[in-house]
Parts: C-alpha cells; sequence; structure tokens
C-alpha cells in the first residue's frame, strides 16, 4: 500500500507533495520491513521505466532557462550479474525537453542586429551507463534498495525562432553534438505483481538525484549557435515503470 501512495504522490506536480515523500515515506518503509533478502529474484531482469515531468532542480544555475526540470525520460535496464544481495545493471537512457521564451536572437551572427523572439529551444541527451544496485529489504514481493550509475551521453540542441511581429520560424541547429557525463544516486522500490517460481513480473519506482555535472557541445564554434549557455544539470526526481525477472 505504501508502494502505490509514494506513486500518486512522485506523480503529482506539487513539489511540496515530493519532498514530503522523500521525507517521510522511505523512513516508514523502511520501519514496516525487517527482513534483509535478495537484490532480485531472477538472474537477470529487465525494466522500462519512464518519467513525465515532475523533477527538481537540485542545484540552481542562472545559465540554464529550466531544462530538465519537465522533461521525457525513458529508460531501458538489463540487470546482468546478481549475487543474490548487489547487482549490476547496464542502462539507456534517453531525455528531452523543449523550453519557451522570449528573447533577443543573435544568431548568425552575420545579421546585423539582434531582434526580439519567440524562441523554443529543445535540449536531448541520450546515456549509456552502469548501474550498482544494493537491497536493504526484501518482504514477501516488495524489496527496497539503494545504488549508483554513471555514464557517458551524447545529445544536441535545436531553436525554432520566430521574430516577433512575423509569422515565418527559421529552425537553427547546434553547430556541435553534445556530450555529457552522467551520474546518479537512487533510492528503489518494487513491488512483484506476478510470478511462478522462475519468472516474474513487478512495478518500479525509483526517487533519485541525477545529473550531468559536465555538459556541453563537443567544441564552441563562434558566431555560431552553440545550444543553451547552461553547462551543469543536477535534478531530483523519479522514474516508474515495470520490470520482468527470468
Amino acid at each position: 500500500m505504501l508502494f502505490f501512495i509514494t506513486i500518486v504522490i512522485m506523480l503529482s506536480r506539487s513539489s511540496r507533495l515530493q519532498s514530503l515523500c522523500r521525507v517521510i515515506f522511505v523512513p516508514l518503509l523502511l520501519a514496516t520491513s525487517t527482513s534483509i533478502g535478495l537484490a532480485q529474484h531472477t538472474p537477470h531482469e529487465i525494466a522500462v521505466s519512464i518519467a513525465i515531468d515532475g523533477q527538481n532542480s537540485f542545484v540552481r544555475d542562472v545559465s540554464n532557462p529550466g531544462f530538465y526540470t519537465a522533461p521525457f525520460i525513458g529508460r531501458v535496464q538489463y540487470a546482468a550479474w546478481t549475487d543474490g544481495v548487489q547487482s549490476v545493471s547496464l542502462f539507456l537512457e534517453t531525455v528531452g525537453e523543449t523550453r519557451d521564451r522570449v528573447g533577443l536572437w543573435a544568431y548568425p551572427t552575420t545579421d546585423p542586429v539582434a531582434f526580439d523572439s519567440r524562441i523554443s529551444e529543445r535540449l536531448s541527451m541520450t546515456t549509456l551507463g552502469l548501474e550498482l544496485v544494493r537491497t536493504l529489504i526484501s518482504e514477501s514481493g516488495f524489496r527496497l534498495a539503494v545504488g549508483a550509475g554513471a555514464g557517458f551521453g551524447l545529445g544536441g540542441a535545436r531553436a525554432d525562432v520566430q521574430k516577433v511581429g512575423e509569422t515565418s520560424t527559421t529552425s537553427y541547429n547546434a553547430t556541435q553534438s553534445w556530450d555529457a557525463v552522467f551520474i546518479s544516486v537512487l533510492t528503489r522500490a518494487r513491488y512483484t505483481l506476478w510470478t511462478d517460481g522462475k519468472r516474474d513480473l513487478g512495478l518500479t519506482l525509483t526517487l533519485r538525484y541525477w545529473g550531468f555535472p559536465s555538459i556541453g557541445p563537443l567544441t564552441n564554434v563562434a558566431d555560431t549557435y552553440n545550444g543553451p549557455a547552461l553547462r551543469s544539470l543536477n535534478e531530483l526526481g523519479y522514474l516508474t515503470g515495470i520490470s520482468f525477472g527470468f
């Protein structure tokens, strides 16, 4: 029951409710489960997770116009090894968000004067990495674990620009691809819906710090559009999904 209450709260758009969930429900789950058990019931596990909005900036950067506070995140994860308490997973995660603003646009710099514009800017990253998770609690079909992950991401930026007072839109792609270092620290809960003893199907909820402490274009090309000015991202957020063990 606590697992599903936590899902409802974390999917809420209220940052107060999300903070309350982190402070109250995780300790409550710890208090109501007392046995230590297996990291996963099966030797291998595949999980698919998503997040829609629901992320909060952990460290605010004035150069960041709000990216990755309301993104779409998709993740595929394969737990390839476990010793019964710890497991190692390979993951592929994609994150993207479009931010709209009104401001001066000055690219390309061959234009004589910057002009007021409606700017729709998109930043997308795809990350490949490894994650190590250790189970703290296993009670019937419920498991609670902590872990950390690291990876390397590639992506790009794009801006659709409409000059104020005009109807036509011009698109600009960042001159260079973007790369980033990814890190995360997490707490994950899993509840088994079905099992036949050799295979199982479950719901997962992950609360995590995640971010790109280093992010940006491969090289800055002078006098061209290189993407948003941010060079680091640090977020608190969630992922929820399903996993299949076999």
